[in-house]
């Protein structure tokens, strides 16, 4: 069984009325749909214009490919669109990366998880799997 996605997380917290005033307002923004993962989580695919929406914003870029057991993951961290993390389990298979990022969002393990299966990541084996669950970026 394999694992293959490459997503986004931001905190929902993060995407409050006041923060989203000048995407929504722009109509040429196409929709974001998040997927609302556990801890205040939401995980999205794709970002059209990441540079604009980055601004005043924590965003993690996070890959996992895997199957059947060998793989890697690596994770990026952008804190106001300036990268703060930047590392992949692809040539030292002993790094973390995506709880790292996690751990740096605030993401506290709950016992006997890490912080990946905390928020639920460990359901969603593809990109597809995003498809379901989604929340609305004007519903939050």
């Amino acid at each position: 069984m394999g694992h293959c996605i490459s997503v986004y997380l931001i905190r929902k917290s993060e995407l409050r009325d006041d923060k989203l005033s000048s995407i929504l307002d722009d109509k040429k923004q196409t929709k974001i749909v998040w997927t609302e993962l556990k801890e205040g989580i939401l995980a999205t695919p794709f970002i059209p214009d990441i540079k604009e929406f980055g601004k005043d914003k924590t965003i993690a870029k996070i890959s996992t490919d895997y199957f059947g057991g060998p793989g890697y993951q690596e994770s990026n961290l952008y804190v106001n669109n300036k990268k703060e993390y930047d590392k992949s389990s692809e040539s030292d298979y002993k790094l973390n990366p995506i709880n790292d990022v996690l751990k740096l969002m605030g993401i506290i393990k709950k016992e006997g998880m890490d912080e990946f299966d905390t928020i639920g990541l460990g359901n969603y084996r593809s990109n597809r799997d995003f498809n379901h669950q989604e929340v609305e970026i004007g519903e939050l």
